[in-house]
């Protein structure tokens, strides 16, 4: 819109009071023009993305873009790992469950933790794997004493440092099997626990297979000892025990 104005540097004069008001009429006109009948913006009539191109449809016809979208990456950081500082989409595997990738900025414990929480939010989200069972847990423990068990020059028949979090079930498939049964004295094997008794091996006179007792389910960090002990009675016969502790790797 052009407003006609008459200038006084255009005349080299003075204007005349009809050429001021001439001015402000022509002001005044274009002021109401405007309010009553203003030109409409050129909106946007569509917007289209295709892959990573955005691309707006103006009213008038006319197309902004395709501009590129910017999209956030996940960062690779392999097997997880106990006491690592984790950011904000970094994506690791955990063995035997899936592919997790972080929410929330975090630092990991020693135990892997799917459901841990930061400000009470999950700062997880597993991205593929399975719903995990007791199936899928599996981690049994198990050993050989070829000799005869009171050849043994040690107050501990077997010992295992864990390389990971394991439970000892109470209610398990717990085996162990003599090659030869004793034949004077039923052998009873103490279950250790980092040096605490959690249970006992029993054998009577003359089976060969004996009976695993588990009196509390333990769960051994990594690092802590599980061990069998020498029988309390001293048998000539019982030789090469075999036991097999039905375990769960802790997830």
């Amino acid at each position: 819109m052009t407003v006609a104005i008459t200038l006084r540097a255009g005349l080299g004069r003075n204007l005349t009071a009809a050429e001021v008001d001439a001015n402000f009429t022509n002001l005044k006109v274009a002021v109401e023009t405007l309010q009553t009948d203003r030109p409409l913006p050129n909106g946007i009539e569509s917007v289209q993305l295709v892959g990573s191109k955005l691309s707006f449809t103006m009213d008038d016809g006319t197309v902004l873009g395709p501009l590129t979208v910017p999209a956030l990456m996940f960062r690779w950081r392999g097997e997880w790992a106990p006491f690592t500082i984790y950011s904000t989409l970094d994506t690791f595997t955990v063995a035997g469950l899936g592919i997790y990738t972080v929410l929330l900025d975090h630092s990991a414990g020693d135990v892997f933790d799917a459901a841990i929480m930061v400000g009470g939010v999950a700062a997880l989200q597993k991205l593929f794997g399975m719903t995990a069972t007791t199936g899928d847990t599996i981690y049994d423990v198990g050993f050989f004493y070829q000799d005869h068990l009171s050849a043994s020059v040690s107050d501990r028949l077997f010992g295992f440092a864990t390389p990971r979090s394991i439970t000892i079930p109470i209610a398990a498939a717990h085996q162990a099997y003599l090659d030869e049964a004793p034949t004077v004295a039923a052998q009873v094997m103490p279950v250790y626990w980092n040096g605490v008794q959690i249970g006992h091996i029993d054998f009577a006179i003359g089976a060969q297979t004996g009976t695993v007792t588990i009196t509390a389910a333990s769960t051994l960090a990594i690092g802590d000892r599980l061990e069998v002990g020498v029988p309390a009675l001293s048998d000539p016969t019982a030789q090469g025990l075999s036991v097999i502790f039905a375990a769960q790797r802790v997830l």
